[in-house]
């Protein structure tokens, strides 16, 4: 659907829509449209990656099963992000006018971020509305290491005396970056005697990528900082 022609002209700008229900690959069609449209009551269903196959699994070969279908989601879960991300934006903004008089309403809202998934959560089903729960919780989480990670001393003092180009000085930064994550999981499960690192190797691992983000972004933001001469 995204294919040219052989004149290289821009393809298409694509509407897609759901009237009852989209599941599965029609889920992913419906997502891939530049103006998105679900009807009142429709159903849309994702799923996670899958594979079929007639050999016989062993242990060491489920867990290199598991791991292909981790990364298929993932790579999946990425192109259904940047699809959906500029829709995102567009409701963010549209409904911006209307946060103070929301906060107003709802006193207990804080930042716009707040205020939007409130109001759009308003707007879906029961099970919409618990995906939204889902991510909030999940977004509070990752962004409460990243904020103690960003706070760290010695990570700062080596953002800003590194070079981000060079490979040394992000191997310190990155160095530093996980030093502060264990310190943070460490103060966070001091209490929680069935805590361990090993058993919770998932969740880390996905809190150590977001964290990664969030400094390749600040380093970014140094840098440029440093060539244009500007401060903080």
């Amino acid at each position: 659907m995204r294919a040219t022609d052989q004149d290289g002209t821009e393809p298409c700008w694509l509407i897609t829509a759901v009237t009852s229900y989209a599941g599965s690959a029609a889920a992913d069609f419906l997502v891939s449209g530049d103006y998105a449209i679900a009807y009142p009551d429709s159903l849309i269903h994702f799923h996670g990656a899958r594979r079929q196959t007639r050999e016989m699994i062993t242990m060491e070969g489920a867990s290199g099963v598991a791991k292909d279908l981790r990364e298929s989601n993932n790579r999946s879960a990425s192109a259904l992000t940047k699809n959906a991300r500029n829709r995102f934006f567009f409701r963010f903004f549209s409904l911006r006018s209307s946060f103070p008089e929301h906060r107003k309403n709802n006193p207990t809202l804080g930042s716009d971020d707040d205020v939007f998934l409130d109001i759009i959560t308003k707007n879906l089903s029961r099970m919409g509305r618990r995906v939204v729960d889902k991510a909030r919780l999940r977004r509070d989480s990752y962004q409460a290491v990243s904020d103690y990670v960003m706070k760290s001393k010695p990570l700062r003092k080596s953002i800003e005396s590194g070079d981000a180009k060079d490979h040394e000085s992000q191997k310190k930064i990155e160095a530093e970056m996980l030093r502060a994550m264990v310190n943070f999981e460490l103060r966070k499960n001091q209490k929680n005697a069935d805590w361990s690192f090993a058993s919770k190797g998932s969740r880390n691992s996905e809190k150590t990528s977001y964290c990664f983000m969030n400094i390749s972004v600040t380093m970014a933001t140094l840098n440029g900082c440093a060539v244009s001469g500007a401060t903080f």
